[in-house]
């Protein structure tokens, strides 16, 4: 692989795109016309809108150089026994299930371009390796067509020709602009027919052909779903793909010792946040996994307890039915680590729903477009009240919960007193209810 120094950097204008009468932003540059409100990508990932307009994130940016002979593109009566420069950026508009650069396709942007470089430093690498062209490959150079067409420019002025290796999923808009930049191009056709591209993308399903699919479901915990592979799972719902996940939300490394993740509450005594003079268990509020999820916009989300069967079992179903990526996240009390006993999972899990340590909620696109029509919080106690209540009136809050797991008993003093810490959880408890409140409309 090539290195090109002095890297380039630019929050890049798109073109290709128009603003709609709801507000949305909707890109033209081709077929899927990715309707966009601020801060959201389209399918390929590289297009985001920023306030007002739409920007490209892979303009300036490689996912690597190779030089490669010109038969490889495959062109073979085009400058035969060539040279060309190739190389790529990430992302793609289309979602064929057996890609062989998935790697580079379906990642983030930031995972994978690695490489910076201004058009003008690619026609330097290229002429100083003797390479008379330079090829747009390995994704889809369509997604990037603004820097493209300022590669092939720079290009043309040196003498150097240009070809695009490509699917050819490009508006009426874009097309002309595109392909006259491009001294030649291998559109790269997956087959001869609609219903191939149907069965074979992720895009064009219709509703009972997405029931006909088998489910592929994706099983994980606090490691693998908060914290390692946490930018994996949001990369799969930026995608699109029909992906169905289900988080066990132990709060805690339950398989490796009980160490602390970013699950787990603040306080929570745990082996990796124990509670001694100067630290009183985990200093950081726990993270909020399907409230982020909610942010990706087009996703099914539930947060759900298998304690609550009715809304647990709903939430299965309506994942299952949604066309596209669902995730849910589920309370799964831990017996040791939540000092708790082998016959309490489920009293357990009611009172942490009870007392909004962890509320119950479903976010499905298919409801509406705004977040308050989207966002359900049926299945709470006392919805519009900050706490529940107890049967003799008591209030069931968050330090209520915690008095009765062991992970959290040393913030409790034999007097009735409480940790600033616990207090500040209480608090975040209440803050984070508040907030689903104001977004389900109810507050």
């Amino acid at each position: 692989m090539l290195e090109i120094s002095n890297p380039f950097t630019s929050h890049f204008r798109a073109r290709w795109w128009q603003m709609r009468a709801d507000g949305r932003i909707e890109c033209t540059l081709c077929p899927r016309r990715c309707k966009l409100r601020d801060g959201q990508h389209g399918f390929c990932v590289v297009r985001r809108r920023v306030g007002d307009h739409l920007e490209l994130g892979a303009y300036g940016r490689s996912s690597g150089f190779c030089i490669d002979p010109i038969e490889k593109k495959p062109l073979y009566h085009f400058l035969p026994g060539t040279s060309a420069l190739s190389f790529g950026t990430t992302g793609c508009n289309l979602g064929c299930r057996f890609c062989q650069n998935w790697d580079i396709t379906k990642v983030s942007v930031l995972a994978r371009l690695s490489e910076e470089a201004a058009p003008e430093q690619i026609v330097a690498v290229a002429r100083q390796h003797g390479c008379r062209s330079v090829a747009f490959t390995y994704n889809d150079p369509v997604i990037s067509a603004e820097y493209a067409i300022d590669i092939a420019r720079v290009c043309h002025a040196e003498g150097i020709k240009t070809v695009a290796v490509t699917a050819g999923y490009i508006s009426d808009e874009a097309r002309m602009e595109f392909f006259d930049a491009m001294d030649a191009a291998n559109v790269d056709l997956k087959a001869f027919d609609d219903d191939f591209y149907r069965r074979f993308t992720w895009n064009k399903f219709s509703a009972d052909e997405w029931l006909l699919c088998p489910p592929v479901v994706s099983l994980g915990g606090d490691g693998a779903m908060y914290d390692i592979g946490f930018q994996s799972l949001s990369r799969m719902v930026a995608s699109g793909s029909d992906i169905k996940v289900l988080v066990l939300d132990t709060q805690v490394y339950s398989n490796t010792g009980g160490q602390a993740s970013t699950a787990s509450f603040g306080g929570q005594i745990t082996k990796m946040s124990a509670f001694g003079k100067s630290l009183h268990g985990r200093p950081e509020r726990r993270k909020e996994l399907a409230r982020i999820m909610m942010a990706h916009g087009e996703v099914y989300v539930a947060q759900t307890s298998a304690a609550h069967i009715n809304h647990f079992y709903r939430s299965i179903i309506e994942a299952n039915e949604y066309p596209g990526p669902a995730v849910i996240v589920a309370y799964t009390p831990c017996q040791p680590e939540h000092g708790i006993g082998d016959d309490a999972s489920t009293r357990q899990a009611k009172l942490a729903v009870d007392s909004r340590a962890f509320p119950l909620f479903t976010y499905d696109p298919r409801r509406g477009e705004s977040m308050a029509e989207r966002l359900s919080l049926q299945g709470n106690p006392a919805m519009k009240e900050d706490w529940s209540k107890a049967p003799d009136g008591t209030p069931v809050d968050f330090l209520a919960f915690a008095r009765t797991e062991g992970r959290f008993r040393q913030h409790f003093g034999e007097d009735g007193s409480v940790t600033p810490e616990i207090q500040s959880t209480q608090e975040d408890r209440l803050a984070y209810w508040h907030a689903l409140q104001e977004l389900a409309g109810i507050r």
